[in-house]
């Protein structure tokens, strides 16, 4: 009983820390993102605007950060969250503008500049279309981003989110498949080769790409700028994030800042989701059974075997919650998935 007791105490004293550890940590994981919005603030004879308040707000979480404008007009707001942002300019003699919908990504300096119209403060003028330009200014690098309903809805082998990254521009990768359903090793990985190459429940977990003429263990891989490399096997990673928790996931192939230069492979940078203001949920099932599969069409001609059903019999379900605890202070979110399998093989032959 004694042990027993401890246990719980033990468990409990786990889930205490972990808790206090996330509520904590919240203000310093925020520092970890390394996107941003900076532009300069004009009026309509193209004159800079210096000491205008730049106030901005995540559309989901309602976090706001201001900013004001140097002497040349400049202002800045870094460490962002991928996501929607309003911005707000307000300078005395100017009417307020705001702009809705300004769209960041993962790990991505964008430039938005405003101009101001004469007249008084009380004036608002807003621009509800997404005011970010399209085409990346900032820096000369090749790089796609994967949403969170790309990472979600595209077709992965096992649901391994790393298998969708060879969409991106600027990485190559061939998509071959092994006979136990993940993607087989291309040349020059130095990965370890037991069990399915892919799988999102693989612990050195690779993706199968290449960039900037390099190798695939090569690449780098972050979550929320922390990097996931493993120690004894290049470009692969300790940890694969599921799907239902990943927000972005972007690819950078070439051309890096400094910030980047640790790695010549592929800079790939994903992004966990966050709690909103509004409680949301996803879950699935996949239920894997010899009695729901098809014989296979062909055996190989005079083969004793006779035709056979596909014998794996396995589970993989999981889910995500996430909403606010203190509605714009403290918000959570929670993923988990997770996989059974009671799959049985047999074989025949000589020794």
């Amino acid at each position: 009983m004694k042990l027993a007791s401890s246990h719980v105490v033990d468990r409990w004293s786990l889930i205490r820390s972990l808790v206090l550890c996330t509520v904590f940590s919240a203000t310093a994981a925020h520092a970890q993102y390394r996107a941003g919005i900076q532009g300069v603030v004009t009026d309509a004879n193209a004159a800079l605007v210096p000491g205008a308040t730049v106030t901005l707000v995540s559309n989901e979480t309602k976090f706001s950060f201001i900013a004001k404008t140097g002497e040349s007009g400049i202002y800045t707001f870094a460490s962002l969250a991928p996501g929607a942002y309003t911005v707000t300019v307000e300078k005395s003699g100017f009417s307020r503008k705001t702009l809705t919908d300004v769209r960041v990504d993962a790990g991505q300096m964008r430039s938005l500049n405003v101009q101001l119209d004469v007249g008084p403060l009380t004036e608002s003028v807003t621009v509800s279309a997404s005011s970010v330009p399209l085409l990346q200014t900032e820096e000369a690098t090749i790089q796609g981003t994967l949403t969170q309903r790309e990472v979600e809805n595209l077709p992965a082998m096992g649901r391994d989110p790393f298998q969708l990254i060879r969409l991106t521009p600027g990485v190559f990768g061939d998509g071959a498949q092994s006979a136990t359903g993940g993607t087989t090793q291309m040349p020059g990985s130095n990965r370890p080769s037991a069990g399915p190459a892919n799988s999102f429940f693989f612990i050195e977990n690779g993706p199968q790409i290449t960039a900037n003429g390099t190798h695939p263990n090569s690449n780098l891989i972050q979550l929320d700028g922390v990097g996931l490399n493993s120690a004894s096997w290049g470009g692969s990673a300790v940890l694969t994030p599921n799907a239902e928790s990943i927000k972005q996931m972007t690819v950078i192939a070439n051309s890096y800042s400094a910030e980047n230069g640790r790695n010549s492979g592929a800079m790939i940078m994903i992004v966990s989701k966050n709690g909103t203001n509004e409680f949301h949920g996803s879950g699935f099932f996949k239920w894997h059974r010899p009695g729901l599969n098809a014989f296979q069409r062909w055996n190989v001609p005079g083969s004793p075997s006779p035709v056979r059903r596909d014998q794996y019999r396995f589970n993989q379900q999981g889910g995500s919650i996430g909403g606010p605890i203190l509605k714009n202070k403290l918000l959570l979110f929670f993923s988990y998935e997770t996989q059974r399998n009671a799959t049985i093989g047999s074989t025949t032959m000589w020794f």
